[in-house]
Formats: structure tokens, C-alpha cells, sequence
């Protein structure tokens, strides 16, 4: 199987505050979470999928691996954020005064990396929208419906039935993974 480099984002994507979801804690120092149905099974797949090499790209930073405790999964690395020192060098080597750090880390992270990269989040910089198109190692799968798909068809953001399969798809995931529409 093909490795392929995922970033994964949490809010929007893992956890999102709505009518369907429920709070849970994942820690007492922090507020509520609202894990969507099928977020632990998900990452139960992506950490027993040994061609995923995962890490946490989200504002949560190094409590990213919260999510990994709460899963019983191992600890994914954290790319985002990036040191200041190592937010300048990439600045520098990827010629950009971007202030979009994600984008930054992602492209950090993967310089050295030759196979596919999957990024999911719930929407994207015009920089890294831009880098995708670019690079074609790079799939970004956006996990915020479009408008009127929402609208008509009462799709929500984050995991679930509209996109799971081409999540699936993006990471070669065979496995059938129970979410909420």
C-alpha cells in the first residue's frame, strides 16, 4: 500500500458544537468537545493503518494527542504549530510572508516526503488551495459542505455520511466507518 502523510485537523472536522453531538471532556483542564459519530472509530482505523503516517495540524497544538488518550490510540506528532524558529525558516525556504500558519507546517512537515498527502479540515487558505492545485502529491478534503448542498440536502460539517466515503478513498480505508449525516 501506497504511505500516504495525513494531517488531520479536530475542530470541525473530529469535534463540532451542534445539535447532534454531545459534550464530553477529555481532560479537566479543558473545555467541552463535541466528538462526532464515528470520530474514535476513525481514528482507531487511521492508527491500526500502517501506510497512514498521521499528524495533528490544529489549533489545539501538542494537546492534539488528547484526542489520541481519548481513542486509546497511540500519540500522533503534532506539525502545527511550528516553532518561531522553524516558522521563519519555512517562510524563508518556501518564499512566502504568509500568516497562514497551517499551511506553513503542513508544507514544513511534508518537504522531504515523496508520496501522497492528504490534508483534512474544514476549509482552507486560497495559499494551500493554491499549493494543492500545484502539487500533485497533495489531496485536500474539505470537511465543511458547500452552501447549497447544506442547504438542500441538510449536510453538517465534519465527518459524516456526505464525505466518509472520500475519506476513505483519499486514505485507502477499506474499513466501513459508522457516522451520523
Amino acid at each position: 500500500m501506497e504511505p500516504i502523510l495525513l494531517f488531520l485537523d479536530i475542530e470541525g472536522v473530529l469535534s463540532v458544537d451542534g445539535v447532534d453531538t454531545s459534550a464530553e471532556w477529555l481532560d479537566k483542564h479543558n473545555g467541552p468537545v463535541y466528538p462526532v459519530q464515528g470520530a474514535r472509530q476513525f481514528l482507531e482505523v487511521i492508527d491500526r493503518s500502517p501506510w497512514i503516517q498521521p499528524f495533528w495540524i490544529s489549533s489545539w497544538g501538542q494537546e492534539s494527542t488528547l484526542w489520541n488518550k481519548w481513542s486509546k490510540t497511540r500519540c500522533w506528532p503534532v506539525a502545527y504549530p511550528l516553532s518561531s524558529n522553524r516558522l521563519r525558516e519555512a517562510r524563508t525556504q518556501f518564499s512566502t510572508q504568509t500568516s497562514d500558519g497551517k499551511y506553513l507546517a503542513a508544507r514544513w512537515h511534508s518537504f522531504k516526503w515523496d508520496q501522497r498527502i492528504v490534508w483534512i479540515e474544514d476549509g482552507f487558505s486560497q495559499e494551500t488551495e493554491q499549493w494543492a492545485i500545484k502539487d500533485g502529491r497533495v489531496q485536500l478534503v474539505n470537511t465543511y459542505p458547500p452552501i447549497k448542498d447544506a442547504v438542500r440536502n441538510h449536510w453538517r460539517k465534519g465527518i459524516r455520511q456526505w464525505n466518509i466515503n472520500l475519506i476513505g478513498n483519499a486514505l485507502n480505508i477499506k474499513e466501513n466507518i459508522e457516522v451520523s449525516s
